[in-house]
């Protein structure tokens, strides 16, 4: 996994990029939570709005709430929301993340991801 970024993104919400060794259909979104929550009651709470973007993160493959059809590459470029709550460090099935000092979010990311409040 590669974390391309985090970002600030909106009140108490963060943007987190991240490049993940694997294709969509295989990633295991459950796995994600947020260091102190309890992983078996978090479901559904981080991340918030997945959506693929092109490897250089300039382009977003498919709607947002959508997984590509055709993924033709081995790793997946996907960012989502996440409002740290309980802790500063997002687990996952394939590293920890460090939500601490979130960097101003590109102009060019910022038009392309889009947002609802939950």
């Amino acid at each position: 996994m590669t974390v391309n970024g985090v970002y600030s993104y909106a009140k108490g919400w963060l943007l987190v990029d991240l490049t993940i060794d694997t294709v969509p259909d295989d990633i295991d979104w459950f796995g994600f939570y947020i260091d102190g929550e309890d992983p078996d009651k978090s479901v559904g709470a981080s991340p918030y709005m997945e959506q693929f973007l092109s490897p250089d993160g300039r382009d977003k493959l498919c709607e947002t709430w959508e997984e590509p059809e055709e993924y033709e590459l081995e790793n997946t470029r996907v960012a989502f929301f996440v409002r740290p709550e309980t802790g500063n460090t997002l687990i996952t099935p394939y590293g920890s993340v460090s939500l601490d000092n979130p960097e101003k979010i590109p102009a060019y990311l910022f038009d392309l991801v889009d947002f609802e409040y939950p």
